[in-house]
């Protein structure tokens, strides 16, 4: 029995990682498509714009983990169906349960895969990803570091610690310089907004500074018509999915200090959590596929059936997470819900199969 639940393993692990690399490949080529129509600004061409989408491969991957490994088992199976081996199986007094527990070994492995390239693979080949392209299209005047961002404007060094939404900075400094390059002022604002073209500050701190004194003043707003080009700030902003648990939760906490809206970041969080889980799920789903509705039909009806599942399954996620924030439910049920719809879908399916 070790053996048969080896050589099913096996054969699944292969198929999900062809139908992996044939959903990346189809889903490289589009965002790379995507990605040309931002060429031509700064130092942002064509080499560039594929370099950075090679880097968003890792992350890419992360997202169709799931509908892979449904397209996959459901391949897997179906092989082994169109060889008659699932019946020799079947016929040897091997029962669905085995053969689902080798293809949840399998789940369980994948599982683990999606949560290490979550955690480690992903951040870092984003924050590559991000850093090539702010270089790029800001033609080298903005930076990304691990502790905020840069940005030079003339003389002035600004440094970000945070990016939100519509305009909105977090923990802004901006170190000023003379021609000769001796520092004249250092500015701390606890938040800017831009608005109607020019930047509202506040909680200001500003310090001067001399050869012979250094002064320093406070100021509860001001209005800046610079600060940093707002041109930027499209290109300075990067999607908090791609941030680990540990970051996430470090930055859910800091908007919690700062009594900022944090819900958008903790879905985003909870989705992170279960997405193992949701790898899991759809592995098992595609087991009552082949041994209950499609057991005889053609592999290419398969393979679009798993589509349109996994699909189901990303546009319920889509779905239920505005709605938590739109109706102000819990983030937790809202990740949770397209994963418990699911398995129960699969569980009622399963118990009908014979």
């Amino acid at each position: 029995m070790r053996i048969l639940q080896r050589y099913i393993a096996k054969t699944v692990t292969v198929l999900i990682t062809l139908a992996l690399l044939l959903v990346l490949g189809v889903d490289f080529l589009f965002a790379y498509v995507h990605e040309l129509g931002g060429i031509g600004r700064g130092d942002y061409g064509a080499m560039a714009a594929l370099l950075y989408t090679a880097l968003t491969l890792p992350g890419r991957l992360y997202d169709l983990f799931p509908m892979a490994s449904l397209i996959g088992v459901l391949l897997a199976l179906g092989l082994l169906s169109s060889r008659s081996e699932l019946i020799v199986m079947r016929a040897s007094g091997v029962s669905v349960l085995q053969i689902t527990t080798a293809i949840a070994k399998v789940g369980l492995g994948l599982a683990l895969v999606v949560t290490l390239l979550g955690e480690y693979g992903v951040p870092k080949a984003e924050y590559a990803a991000e850093s090539l392209k702010i270089r790029a299209k800001s033609a080298g005047q903005a930076m990304l570091t691990a502790r905020g961002t840069w940005v030079r404007e003339g003389n002035n060094f600004i440094h970000v610690r945070a990016l939100l939404p519509k305009g909105v900075l977090q923990g802004v400094t901006v170190y000023e310089f003379d021609d000769e390059h001796r520092l004249q002022t250092a500015t701390f604002v606890a938040q800017a907004k831009y608005r109607k073209e020019q930047w509202l500050l506040e909680n200001i701190k500003q310090s001067h500074i001399s050869a012979e004194q250094v002064t320093t003043d406070t100021q509860a707003s001001a209005i800046w018509p610079k600060l940093i080009n707002p041109s930027l700030l499209n290109v300075l902003l990067y999607e908090p999915d791609d941030l680990s648990l540990l970051g996430l939760s470090r930055y859910i906490d800091y908007l919690k200090t700062n009594n900022l809206d944090a819900s958008h970041y903790q879905l985003i969080f909870w989705k992170k959590v279960l997405q193992p889980f949701s790898v899991i799920v759809m592995v098992l789903l595609g087991v009552p596929f082949i041994f209950g509705p499609l057991r005889s039909a053609s592999m290419g009806l398969r393979i679009l059936s798993g589509i349109l599942l996994g699909f189901t399954f990303y546009l319920a996620n889509e779905i239920f997470g505005p709605l938590s924030i739109v109706y102000h439910f819990p983030a937790v049920l809202a990740a949770m819900l397209p994963l418990l719809l699911f398995a129960m879908l699969g569980y009622m399916m399963m118990r009908r199969v014979q």
